[in-house]
């Protein structure tokens, strides 16, 4: 786990290309997404950094605005 200089349209390309993934095995299995919370570095990075957050956010709500997302409180 490590810190990564990323930029908004990175991170929020990084967690769309995830989910799309994560989409298609569920759905293969008759389930779906409920929620979202970025791993390791990334949720603690999320945690500080309000514009990666913000990237995060609006990945998942152009996905699919019903899923939960999960953040530190």
């Amino acid at each position: 786990r490590r810190n990564m200089q990323i930029s908004f349209e990175e991170a929020k390309n990084y967690a769309l290309y995830q989910l799309g993934a994560l989409f298609g095995f569920a759905k293969a299995k008759g389930m779906k997404i409920q929620h979202f919370k970025a791993h390791g570095a990334l949720y603690n990075m999320a945690a500080i950094d309000e514009n990666l957050a913000l990237a995060l956010c609006e990945a998942v709500a152009s996905f699919d605005e019903n899923i939960i997302f999960l953040g530190l409180s």
